[in-house]
């Protein structure tokens, strides 16, 4: 047993004497309670090495060398002491035998500075049971965020440390914290449902599934203490071993209102107080994103931090750290914070908003120029002079906002959970107001616009009673009731003209856009059209951002609505053609992935994923392509009536003409059941002139009940239908008549008799129709001047012959450029042809010539 208390022979003689001084000091009347108890606490464990032999010999080991280590660092210390006086080595000595070797010795009789602070001497099971109950601990505060997957890695630790200390945990007992933890945690998942775990991220709901599966295996060994725990004999020792005055690894408060402790590396013991607030917040600031930090442990010490603190600049301090904290919970693309940390994070920021608004000498800006010291910061917040905080308001609204959309797109929106969260948009509401306040009160002029933009997000898509209805509730609060009041109907618009006078481009083309929408929404279409218009902004929206692009086509989309509301058939499909004569509208709108044949990247869907829009903000696409379609029934079919017998055929709708060709062509067709079969047989009604059926067919149609005034709108679409039947029915028939009275034409279509011949007028005006209307007699005289099916041959006829003579001209002219190519190649083959004849000619004449001369010197050679 002295290998546990005291050091082996061989040491140096500092050893030597550090042991003499605690014998010596041991004998000491003041410390002879403590000493026997050491005794004792060692006598027992020389009973159970005894009856334990293989395991006493691990932890003797274990503790021989912790204690040499540590007798070592003492000496150091004891050293560094006797130098600097004989006194202070002399009080150390008597205080070092209760510090150094008794059991749950009290290290507060260190009343030195932090410089000063020795490490703390534990043994064995201490160690351990600290591990485990950091781990515990760790367990609890992930169960209050309901972060599953920070349990399960905790958890998992928790099974590592209880099995290594297995021979501690048989000799000393079962700690009751692990019991009251394990208990917990049973209890905790028991109670979680199966829809709650299917609305779980993917990381949550997997490590609670294995979780599940692995604490029913892991509690078997502890069976028996369970079983005590749940009949109540352990809950009041649970609760002595939960109060603040025990040692925790974590934090260990002594008076939360003043300071609390908490132990740091090597089991280093530190006091944070208000004096050492800024200095250890600065620490966890430099430590936050680094490798191995607890993320848990620090966020529960910067809210320990906040309730000690007493002044509003060490508030708004702590504040500004402790917000991006709770961020750091996000983890992974698409994930959102949990509901219960995001309004952990508005009460913070409220928080932060109401100490800025109540002391308006300090200022939170993204840029300092000099950093002062806090006693220097609080002497000028007493004298009422201005202090400028680093910091950033608008980054904390911008990124809580994120989050909430972010936690709507993951929410199923035909669930009651998403109303519940829907109704957490009037506080953040509230704050992005209240952050508007505060940066106009600062004159921040370079991050109002963005906040504005946030405000105007909130209420441009909806109408102008729930905006009225916001506004009330908001007001509610006492900074915003001091604002002056703006009228729910020009907020929107007050709010964009703050847009239009800044320089940012990108700013100012979106207020644009959210303008158009919200007039073309409460029907103000042509106020709409001229922003639109003047703006220009169609010109140059293929240049800009993804999202920009995304509520421009909402904008036009709205403005298609509003024109058919106020029944501009023509203006309402020129606006929604573009959009639906592609397959990609949901794309377009960002109410949906549509991804064919492989054509887009896992990272491209989910960025897609990431900028689609909240359901409540949706434009119903049935519904738009219902008036779509509606309006190209209108002008499409008094288009055909009129150029049936036109070569050069004038197509308004592509997308309609293939729909009702491909219906054309059905051999059976049955009663129609959805929206595309009502209309298109609504348009074989009107084509031969029955309009009462098309106009049963096109008030059938269930979706209409979606759209405000739902009658006018019936309405509406009824005098269209007659106008256009009317149309139809004359480019139809006039080829058969001579004459057609004009009362006749009002009661076959019930019109009134004016408002046919104003039609009438109309058509003639732009040579639509070859007539006169005679005025006594109040009928429509037909000219035979129209084409017949005769013309319409005898045109076809001519066209092919002109055809036929162009293509053989054509080939005639090849023909004739081919022939004189050839004569071309025979004339210059022909003098090639002489060139080498006369070559021929002139090598003959040589070679006689010289054969000649040959002969001649041939002849004198002989000669001589």
């Amino acid at each position: 047993m002295s290998s546990r208390f005291f050091r082996r022979k061989g040491k140096d003689s500092d050893s030597d004497s550090d042991d003499d001084s605690i014998v010596s000091s041991s004998e000491e009347s003041s410390q002879e309670s403590e000493y026997s108890s050491t005794e004792e606490s060692s006598s027992e464990e020389e009973t159970s090495s005894e009856e334990e032999s293989s395991s006493e010999e691990e932890s003797s080991s274990e503790s021989e060398s912790e204690s040499e280590s540590e007798s070592e660092s003492e000496s150091d210390s004891d050293s560094e002491s006797e130098s600097d006086s004989e006194s202070e080595s002399e009080s150390e000595e008597e205080r070092r035998p209760a510090n150094r070797f008794m059991r749950g010795g009290d290290s507060s009789d260190d009343s030195s500075s932090e410089d000063e602070e020795r490490k703390v001497v534990k043994s064995v099971k201490d160690k351990k049971f600290d591990e485990i109950q950091t781990h515990t601990d760790n367990i609890k505060l992930c169960l209050e965020n309901n972060n599953w997957n920070g349990v399960q890695t905790e958890y998992d630790k928790l099974t590592k440390a209880v099995q290594k200390g297995n021979n501690i945990i048989r000799r000393e007992g079962v700690p009751v914290f692990l019991t009251s933890t394990l208990v917990l945690l049973d209890d905790k998942i028991k109670s979680v449902t199966n829809q709650e775990v299917k609305k779980m991220n993917k990381l949550n709901a997997r490590s609670f599934n294995a979780l599940k599966q692995g604490i029913k295996k892991f509690s078997k060994q502890f069976q028996s203490e369970i079983q005590k725990y749940r009949s109540g004999a352990l809950k009041a020792q649970a609760e002595k071993e939960d109060k603040p005055q025990e040692k925790s690894k974590e934090v260990k408060a002594l008076d939360e209102t003043e300071s609390f402790t908490i132990i740091g590396k090597g089991g280093k013991e530190i006091q944070i107080n208000a004096e050492n607030l800024f200095e250890k917040l600065a620490e966890i600031v430099n430590t936050r994103g680094k490798k191995g930090t607890n993320k848990n442990e620090q966020s529960n010490i910067l809210v320990k931090m906040l309730k000690i603190c007493k002044t509003p600049y060490q508030k708004i301090k702590v504040l500004l750290v402790l917000i991006p904290f709770q961020f750091d919970y996000v983890s992974g693309i698409g994930n959102s914070l949990n509901n219960e940390i995001w309004a952990t994070v508005t009460n913070y920021i409220k928080q932060l908003l109401e100490l800025l608004e109540n002391n308006q000498q300090i200022i939170v800006k993204e840029t300092v120029a000099e950093e002062k010291d806090a006693q220097e910061i609080e002497e000028l917040i007493a004298e009422g002079k201005e202090v400028i905080v680093s910091g950033s308001v608008t980054s904390f609204i911008d990124r809580i906002d994120e989050e909430f959309t972010r936690s709507l797109q993951n929410i199923d929106p035909h669930t009651t959970e998403y109303i519940e969260r829907m109704k957490d948009e009037q506080l953040l509401y509230e704050l992005i107001v209240r952050a508007q306040i505060y940066l106009e009160r600062i004159q921040l002029t370079e991050k109002i616009p963005s906040i504005i933009i946030r405000r105007i997000e909130h209420i441009y898509y909806k109408p102008v009673n729930v905006i009225s209805i916001l506004e009330e509730n908001v007001r509610a609060n006492e900074v915003i009731a001091k604002t002056e009041k703006i009228d729910t109907e020009k907020l929107v618009y007050q709010l964009c003209v703050k847009i239009y006078k800044q320089s940012d481009e990108r700013l100012r083309s979106r207020a644009l856009l959210y303008h158009i929408y919200h007039d073309a929404l409460h029907d103000r279409y042509t106020s709409a059209r001229d922003l639109l218009l003047m703006s220009h902004i169609q010109e140059h929206v293929n240049s800009t951002d993804v999202n920009t692009q995304i509520i421009y086509n909402r904008a036009i989309v709205q403005l298609g609505l509003c024109a058919f509301r106020c029944g501009m058939i023509r203006e309402s499909n020129q606006c929604l053609q573009e959009i639906q004569n592609g397959q990609k509208v949901k794309e377009l709108l960002a109410q949906g992935v549509q991804s064919r044949y492989g054509d887009k990247t896992p990272e491209q869907e989910k960025l897609e994923k990431q900028r689609q829009l909240p359901f409540h903000m949706h434009i119903n696409i049935e519904l738009l392509e219902c008036i779509y379609l509606t309006c190209s029934m209108l002008l499409e079919i008094p288009n055909m009536a009129e150029n049936v017998y036109n070569v050069r055929k004038k197509i308004i709708s592509k997308n309609f003409r293939k729909l009702l060709d491909s219906s054309e062509r059905q051999t059976l067709l049955g009663p129609p059941e959805n929206t595309r079969e009502h209309i298109m047989g609504a348009s074989k009604a009107l084509a031969s002139g029955e309009w009462e059926r098309c106009r049963d067919l096109i008030c059938a149609i269930k979706i209409w009940d979606l759209m405000p005034n739902t009658e006018e709108i019936k309405k509406m679409l009824t005098r269209k239908i007659q106008e256009e039947g009317l149309r139809t029915w004359i480019f139809t028939c006039r080829n058969h008549y001579d004459s057609i009275s004009l009362e006749q034409l009002a009661k076959m279509f019930d019109l009134p008799v004016s408002d046919v011949h104003s039609i009438i007028c109309r058509m003639i005006i732009k040579e639509e129709l070859s007539a006169s209307i005679d005025e006594s007699a109040s009928i429509v005289v037909m000219s035979k001047s129209e084409e017949n099916k005769l013309h319409f041959l005898a045109q076809q006829y001519y066209e092919k012959l002109t055809k036929f003579v162009e293509n053989n001209e054509s080939l005639a002219d090849q023909r004739t450029q081919d022939n004189n190519k050839r004569n071309e190649k025979d004339q210059k083959g022909y003098q090639n042809h002489n060139n080498r004849n006369q070559n021929n000619r002139a090598n003959r004449n040589y070679n006689q010539n010289k054969n000649e001369r040959n002969q001649r010197n041939n002849q004198r050679k002989n000669n001589y």
